[in-house]
C-alpha cells in the first residue's frame, strides 16, 4: 500500500509541473517583456529633459553579427 502511495504521490508531482511549467514561462516572459517596454516608453518621454533611463535585464541576447546591422537598424534607437 505504501508503495502505492508514494508512486500517486510522485505522479500527482510530475503531473504539476508539466501542466504548470508553460504557464510559469509566460508570465515571466509577460513581466519581462513589461518592463521593457515600460522602461522605452520612459526613456523616450524623458529625453527631453536629459534623464537617462536603464533597467538591468539578465538573460542571453544573441547579438549577432554587429556589422551586418543597417544604418536604420542604428536610427531606430534612442541612444545617439
Amino acid at each position: 500500500m505504501l508503495e502505492r502511495m508514494l508512486d500517486k504521490k510522485k505522479l500527482s508531482k510530475n503531473w504539476w509541473k508539466r501542466r504548470y511549467r508553460p504557464l510559469a514561462q509566460l508570465i515571466y516572459s509577460l513581466s519581462k517583456g513589461g518592463i521593457l517596454a515600460l522602461t522605452h516608453a520612459l526613456a523616450a518621454s524623458l529625453s527631453d529633459y536629459r534623464i537617462t533611463v536603464n533597467v538591468i535585464s539578465p538573460g542571453w541576447i544573441d547579438t549577432g553579427d554587429y556589422n551586418a546591422l543597417r544604418k536604420i537598424d542604428h536610427e531606430q534607437h534612442l541612444s545617439k
